[in-house]
């Protein structure tokens, strides 16, 4: 398949997104919700919750999303500021026929999107959003009733937080009087996780930590963005960092040295405490680490990638009758309690797992196995990310740098070589960036592997005019 051709023009590997007033307008989020509502989440009288975050311009364009899916008849469930997660639980619990959040997740604040929730409050597949961006082409101007009603819903948070508590082992939590800090970007999780983690007897220092527009850091919650929580986590002696984004999908950790923990890490701490004690399937997509063949050769279990972003993970997990599930960007699937990444859990979760020895996560982590990612972006249009692809594409096969390499195109352009060092090149599902990334136990390897991706990268833009320059992500 032409690699232009896979590229939706709405919905990308985590809903829609764009510039907030620009690309994602009142009118949009209603004709989308509209047609989700009448067209693929059970028409006129369904049922439909709608959550947002916290960034500017979400209660805006949740009330245009409301507004749409009334009008096609569907009834609607008015969840208010909440996780992501906390909005999949709540379909899941009340029985709904599908959910739709209002966030830009780990994006700048200037930026919004529209997630499509199922019943089971996994995200719709890209099938789903390919028959949803069709509708949308043929919906009518208007409808002429009976429209749905709208009710408040904020049973939904206070339903969520009761689920978390009872989801992990809360004696264990709470034996140990751990201390945690907690940097909730201002997001959805502000609040939230602090009196979760407080109803668990653990001693919470917060940053970040009230709801609003500013994130007061950068939104992804990576190694170059959580400063403030580091210097936190030693200066007052605390047991572990946790660090979320604005839906709190996304988690990450500090342990108590002040050492971020890698994504793929956390993915082998925590699917080695969830999975079976033998056996068992796990998904990660092609831009994991070799961290994730180490999971899985340690715990006898049986690994599959996929395409890269939740929709595919999903569909992988389904297939395959998955125990657990990740991605680099610190998303983590506990599938026998939820199909949707969620950050508040796993924090819970990392703690039941620390609470069951007398080791810090600095421990934990040193037993690991050592992989090293090196990850650029090039920023650039849409229109030029995808003919750049395209003849990146062309001249693939012909590009041989490493004679015996296994080659992949699951998503984006695959490297593996003999030593299981990899290079990926693929487009962001959700922003006009190329990503270089590379994967190896050698760090010299790992960054040589990327500087042969870009000069194979700029050679192909030279020759398209194109000019960038490489972000260090």
């Amino acid at each position: 398949m032409d690699l232009e051709d896979e590229m939706m023009r709405l919905f990308g590997t985590a809903g829609m997104r764009g510039v907030t007033g620009v690309d994602m307008t009142p009118e949009l989020f209603h004709r989308v919700a509209r047609s989700a509502a009448a067209g693929i989440l059970g028409g006129p009288g369904s049922a439909l919750a709608v959550g947002r975050d916290t960034r500017p311009g979400a209660a805006m364009l949740a009330a245009s999303a409301m507004a749409g899916a009334m009008e096609a008849g569907a009834g609607v469930r008015d969840a208010g500021v909440i996780p992501t997660p906390g909005l999949a639980r709540y379909v899941v619990s009340a029985g709904l026929d599908g959910g739709l959040m209002v966030t830009g997740s780990h994006t700048p604040p200037d930026r919004i999107g529209l997630m499509v929730l199922r019943s089971d409050g996994s995200y719709i597949p890209d099938g789903t959003a390919e028959r949803l961006e069709a509708l949308l082409d043929g919906a009518p101007a208007g409808r002429d009733g009976p429209y749905g009603e709208l009710v408040p819903a904020p049973e939904a948070v206070t339903g969520y937080r009761r689920w978390l508590l009872e989801s992990v082992d809360l004696a264990a939590i709470r034996g140990r009087g751990f201390k945690v800090g907690v940097d909730a970007a201002n997001g959805t999780a502000a609040g939230l996780v602090s009196g979760v983690l407080g109803a668990a007897w653990c001693r919470v220092s917060p940053v970040n930590d009230v709801c609003g527009p500013d994130p007061g850091r950068d939104p992804e919650p990576r190694a170059t963005s959580l400063a403030e929580l580091k210097r936190m986590v030693v200066d007052s002696g605390l047991d572990l960092g946790a660090a979320f984004d604005a839906d709190a999908d996304r988690v990450s950790f500090i342990d108590e040295k002040g050492g971020y923990a890698s994504e793929d890490a956390v993915g082998a701490l925590i699917g080695a405490y969830h999975l079976p004690e033998r056996g068992g399937v796990i998904v990660t997509p092609v831009n994991s680490s070799g961290m994730a063949g180490h999971l899985a050769g340690s715990r006898g279990a049986r690994l599959h990638h996929c395409r890269v972003g939740q929709p595919s993970i999903v569909e992988a997990v389904k297939a395959r009758g998955a125990h657990f599930a990740y991605e680099e960007s610190g998303k983590y699937y506990l599938t026998d309690l939820t199909l949707c990444s969620d950050g508040p859990l796993v924090c819970l979760k990392m703690l039941e797992l620390l609470s069951a020895s007398e080791e810090p996560l600095s421990e934990h982590l040193s037993r690991l196995p050592v992989y090293h990612q090196v990850k650029e972006k090039l920023r650039m249009g849409a229109g030029d990310l995808s003919r750049l692809m395209e003849e990146i594409g062309s001249r693939w096969e012909k590009w041989s740098p490493f004679p015996g390499a296994a080659r992949d195109r699951t998503d984006g352009l695959k490297l593996t070589l003999e030593d299981g060092s990899w290079l990926l090149i693929r487009p962001s599902g959700t922003e006009p960036i190329l990503r270089i990334y590379s994967d190896s136990r050698d760090g010299d390897r790992a960054s040589g592997l990327v500087r042969e991706g870009e000069a194979f990268v700029k050679d192909v833009m030279e020759g398209l005019g194109m000019e960038a320059e490489p972000e260090r992500l």
